[in-house]
């Protein structure tokens, strides 16, 4: 898809595919950053979750697109959520991404 043709409605821009994937999923699964951004500033949603809990972090995380982790983060995407596998964003990153990402908190044990 062409940025332009995008609808501007944020409830079409968040309509859920195969497997509850929104658009931003696509673009953030397959490095496409001018689309993850062209989606973010008409109303996706960030920490929209698939089926399988991932979100638009947690694709691009895994897939080491490190410039779209950053558009994720910068437009408020939540690096706490865990997905069916109780995995977090940071948990999946590849290492080039992991350095982008912050550290999760350690717990500490009383």
């Amino acid at each position: 898809h062409d940025a332009q043709e995008l609808d501007t409605d944020a409830v079409t821009v968040n309509m859920r595919g195969k497997g509850g994937r929104a658009a931003l999923h696509a673009a953030a699964n397959s490095g496409q950053m001018g689309i993850a951004s062209t989606l973010l500033k008409r109303g996706a949603q960030t920490d929209l979750q698939c089926d399988d809990g991932s979100t638009a972090l947690h694709l691009a995380a895994a897939q080491g697109h490190a410039l779209v982790v950053r558009i994720l983060l910068r437009f408020g995407a939540s690096t706490d959520i865990r997905d069916a596998m109780g995995k977090t964003a940071f948990d999946l990153a590849t290492p080039s991404v992991r350095e982008v990402l912050p550290q999760p908190a350690l717990l500490e044990l009383k």
